[in-house]
């Protein structure tokens, strides 16, 4: 997104935070990320008018343990993967499951997901079928 893009939708409530400026991969380049932060907050907080930037998204989820001293270092409070799932209690706040919506996830799907029961029905196929691998987009259930 340019600059007018991530104003527009700021304008209209979307919560803007931080990425790598240059999406970097994280795992690869940990060392280059106290810039990549910085070059990104300042994007953001010029775009936005705000500088209420405390979250942050792995590029392509790609996570590296070492970045969450940077991350912490940086002022950010908790970080997202792309790894689709639940996160219980306790769980490492900068390690955080999501879920990334897009055209081809249903209304079904999506509210399946915000209930729990897109997970729950993940990990039942798993204990029922172990022999093959639970599911990760099989959602046809829902659709019945």
């Amino acid at each position: 997104m340019n600059r007018e893009e991530i104003k527009f939708a700021y304008q209209r409530g979307l919560n803007i935070q931080l990425h790598t400026h240059r999406h970097i991969n994280v795992d690869l380049e940990v060392d280059t990320l106290p810039t990549e932060l910085s070059d990104n907050r300042y994007f953001l907080a010029e775009a936005c008018g705000s500088d209420h930037l405390y979250h942050f998204c792995y590029p392509n989820g790609r996570y590296d343990p070492a970045a969450v001293d940077v991350l912490r270092g940086a002022g950010i409070r908790s970080a997202v993967l792309t790894e689709r799932g639940l996160n219980p209690p306790g769980a490492n706040p900068y390690a955080l499951r999501r879920f990334l919506d897009g055209r081809s996830v249903t209304q079904a799907e999506f509210e399946a997901y915000l209930c729990g029961a897109l997970d729950l029905y993940a990990a039942t196929a798993g204990r029922l079928w172990p022999a093959r691998p639970a599911p990760k987009r099989d959602v046809h259930w829902l659709h019945s």
